[in-house]
């Protein structure tokens, strides 16, 4: 996800917000600045590093700053907020997490910070909340919260959240250790000629379905990582 420009821990789908939220840090900062952190991106490893070049201000301070603001000129938004822990139960820092409505449409990201904890600002109604561990760079979705401490693979058994009001607060999000595999091949034509350059993508089987998009290399190859319980059709 990283490239994303995360405001107020909304995603694309909350349009209203997120252009609530971007045009206060215009008001802010300016205009260029916008244009300048995407291309900062390019190079900067964290996202949050980049906002604070950029715009002279820390993700967490403008947060606040929007908060008040829309306050003032918008109706309350409810919030979710916790930990996410390791097996162990130490907090676990760059896992990211989406709250998912009954129509199954995504209503809000973010990215546990270093010490595990999270906040999604949402309006008041019932959500899932998918998990989304960091494999090699890039957040995979795995499955969902399950209640206080549980995580669980299955959306039958996932626990709905119930938002109102000044929302929720204190969950503990249990993120498992999850084993990965890597799986490839050779992509061929009818007479067996390598195709190099051409995609491959994948079709998660599951609750969790995530699609996937590769090309084969020069010697028409293609690798994929995948977490272990992953299964795919492939085309």
């Amino acid at each position: 996800m990283e490239g994303t420009l995360f405001i107020d821990n909304l995603a694309a789908f909350n349009y209203s917000v997120a252009h609530l939220a971007i045009d206060w840090l215009v008001t802010l900062t300016g205009e260029d600045q916008t244009f300048d952190y995407f291309a900062q991106l390019t190079w900067q490893e964290s996202w949050r590093d980049a906002f604070e070049d950029i715009f002279g201000i820390g993700v967490e301070d403008f947060y606040a700053s929007f908060a008040a603001h829309r306050a003032e000129v918008a109706a309350p938004l409810g919030v979710i907020a916790g930990v996410a822990l390791d097996a162990e139960g130490n907090p676990l820092p760059g896992v990211w997490l989406q709250a998912i409505a009954p129509d199954g449409r995504g209503q809000a990201w973010t990215e546990s910070g270093e010490d595990g904890a999270f906040s999604l600002l949402v309006h008041d109604g019932e959500y899932l909340l998918e998990v989304y561990p960091t494999v090699e760079g890039d957040p995979r979705r795995a499955g969902c919260y399950a209640g206080h401490g549980r995580f669980t693979l299955r959306r039958d058994e996932a626990k709905p959240l119930d938002v109102a009001d000044d929302g929720i607060g204190g969950l503990e999000v249990l993120v498992p250790e999850f084993a990965t595999r890597r799986f490839g091949g050779v992509v061929r034509d009818a007479t067996g000629r390598p195709l190099g350059g051409v995609s491959v993508s994948g079709r998660r089987i599951g609750d969790w379905a995530a699609d996937w998009e590769v090309t084969t290399d020069a010697a028409a190859q293609f690798d994929v990582t995948a977490l272990a319980f992953e299964r795919f059709t492939v085309s």
